[in-house]
Formats: C-alpha cells, sequence, structure tokens
C-alpha cells in the first residue's frame, strides 16, 4: 500500500506540472491547440478555430482538470477514476504531437519527439493505473460471484426450508400416531379392566355359591348328628 502511494504520487508529479504550467501560463499552450485544431478540422469536422480568448480558455480548462485529477491521484481520492481521466485528458497531447505519417516522425524537433514521447508513456501509464485493483478482484469477478453467492443462499434457504416442513410434518405425524396409540392403549385398558371386573364378580358369586352349599352340608351334618344323639 505504501509503495503504491509513493508510486503514484511520483507519477503524478508530471500531470501536475504540465497541467499547473498551462493553467498558469495559457499563451505558450495555445499556439500548439491553434495548429493541432486547425489540423483537424477537416478530418474530425471541427467548426473553426477559435479566438486567442477562447484558445486560453480551452488550455486553461484543461489545464486545471489535469492538475485536479493529478492532486486527487496524489491524495488516493478515486485512483483509478483519476488514473483515467489523466489518461483522457493526454489523449489530446498525444495527437497534437503525433506526426501527420509515419515518414513525419524523423523530421520531427527532438523537443516535439520528446515531448510524443512523454506524453505516450504517460497515456500508458494512467491506463495502467486505472486498472490497478490494488489485489482485489474486478468488478465482473465481483458481480459474477455474487450471483453464485445469490444462487446458492436461495437454495440454502429453499433446502432450510424443506427441512423445516419435514420436521413439522414429522412432529405433526408423530403428535397424531402417539395421541392414536394413547387412545388405544385406554381402550384396551379400559376393555382389559372391564374383562377383570367381570371376572371377579363371576369368582365372586362362585365363592358365595360354594358357601352356601358347604353352609347347606354342615346343617345336614349338623341335622343327623342330633338325630343319632336322641
Amino acid at each position: 500500500m505504501v509503495v503504491r502511494r509513493v508510486a503514484r504520487s511520483l507519477f503524478a508529479t508530471w500531470f501536475a506540472v504540465e497541467g499547473w504550467s498551462a493553467l498558469r501560463h495559457p499563451a505558450s499552450h495555445t499556439a500548439k491547440v491553434r495548429s493541432t485544431w486547425a489540423r483537424l478540422a477537416g478530418r474530425a469536422g471541427l467548426p473553426p478555430v477559435p479566438d486567442e480568448k477562447r484558445l486560453r480558455l480551452i488550455a486553461r480548462a484543461h489545464g486545471g482538470a489535469m492538475t485536479t485529477a493529478a492532486v486527487l491521484l496524489v491524495a488516493g481520492k478515486a485512483p483509478r477514476t483519476c488514473a483515467l481521466t489523466l489518461a483522457g485528458l493526454t489523449a489530446p497531447l498525444v495527437v497534437a504531437y503525433a506526426p501527420t505519417s509515419p515518414g513525419a516522425l524523423r523530421s520531427m524537433p527532438a523537443e516535439e519527439r520528446e515531448h510524443l514521447v512523454r506524453a505516450v508513456s504517460m497515456l500508458g501509464g494512467a491506463l495502467l493505473a486505472g486498472i490497478d485493483h490494488e489485489g482485489r478482484p474486478s468488478m465482473a469477478w465481483r458481480v459474477e460471484h455474487a450471483r453464485v453467492d445469490r444462487a446458492l443462499q436461495r437454495e440454502m434457504q429453499h433446502g432450510a426450508a424443506t427441512a423445516r416442513r419435514t420436521v413439522e410434518h414429522a412432529t405433526a405425524t408423530t403428535r397424531r400416531q402417539a395421541r392414536v396409540a394413547a387412545r388405544a392403549a385406554r381402550q384396551e385398558a379400559g376393555l382389559l379392566a372391564r374383562d377383570a371386573a367381570r371376572r371377579s364378580r363371576a369368582a365372586a358369586r362362585a365363592a358365595r355359591s360354594e358357601a352356601r352349599v358347604a353352609a347347606a352340608r354342615a346343617s345336614a351334618l349338623a341335622a343327623q348328628a342330633r338325630s343319632r344323639a336322641s
């Protein structure tokens, strides 16, 4: 992280210097803006070249935007956005110093060739800084994995709901079976109790009958014994 901050500060130096120069001294940049505008007017369908006042305003606006993006890049505020902004602001410089034909590159003054090489290099560096995720996954990767995570979450929620319904159904079935078994047990116990009561009453009647028979026999034997004694 520290290395990235230091590298961004060093990288933003050229943009800050170039932007500040155009902001403070736009007159030194209007000539290049005028020649580039005139060269591209016929090809890109641009309007006629503006007057000197508007050219200075364009140079200052471009320099102010480049300085602001460079300062924000140094401060670490939205570094990728700032880097891509610097890349977009550097592209006109590349177009301004680019030769009109491959053969014109050899005849370019050394100073302009140096400006072109520097602008192209800074454009490439700004693009690289703009796509630097600092070790974090890209937006496409995060979107794709967010979809997978949402799908897994939906499946887990569906599985949890299914398991909950299954448990509730099994609980209800178990309770219903328990009530049926308890009712059957009560009925069986009632039947057994009534059967035992019937048997006990029958045994009592049989005992009373045997007792009466035994009492009758005892009376008969007693009567016989009295008759013999007399």
